[in-house]
């Protein structure tokens, strides 16, 4: 599935959101949350202040019956109690400075292979500033009548192996399993 970014800040504080960005907004406790589900675009703040994020890239893709499995988009998280993944500590938030924009870019999920001896499309990366997350890997072809297909690809989450000694492939530390 495609991925997902979020930014948590203060009510008080008001955001721009640049066109191309699909986003909606919540309040509550004192915080906003702009969750942006799709698009490339850029926010600004109009004061300085510290932002959190979870930044989620989009997932692997598979392909038939007996191939492996679409790896999980990298997941990258500053909140305080939650962690990053691959079981990271928590990030660093990042300091908004005013009148900067800043790249949001939500990364859609993998293809589905065309046929059992094709391999899955990787994730897109999702972006918030400096922040990527690594799309997730494909996965491998079907290996019951193909025994030669491509392993399953590295990303966020490597992409899931089939039977018969088809390898997954790795993972991007700090972000996935």
């Amino acid at each position: 599935g495609s991925g997902v970014v979020i930014v948590k800040y203060p009510d008080s504080y008001v955001i721009s959101v640049g066109a191309g960005l699909t986003s909606s907004t919540s309040t509550s406790g004192g915080y906003s949350v702009t969750t942006f589900t799709a698009g490339t675009g850029s926010v600004s703040f109009g004061i300085p202040f510290t932002v959190n994020f979870l930044v989620i890239a989009g997932g692997g893709g598979s392909t038939f019956a007996s191939a492996g499995g679409g790896g999980a988009g990298g997941y990258r998280c500053s909140v305080t109690g939650e962690s990053s993944g691959g079981g990271a500590s928590a990030e660093t938030p990042i300091s908004a400075v005013t009148g900067t924009n800043y790249t949001v870019t939500v990364g859609a999920g993998g293809t589905a292979g065309a046929n059992n001896q094709t391999m899955g499309g990787n994730g897109a990366n999702s972006v918030f500033s400096t922040i990527t997350s690594v799309g997730g890997g494909g996965g491998s072809g079907q290996s019951i009548n193909y025994p030669s297909v491509p392993p399953g690809a590295n990303g966020g989450s490597g992409g899931g192996g089939a039977r018969n000694g088809i390898t997954p492939g790795s993972r991007t530390a700090n972000q996935g399993y």
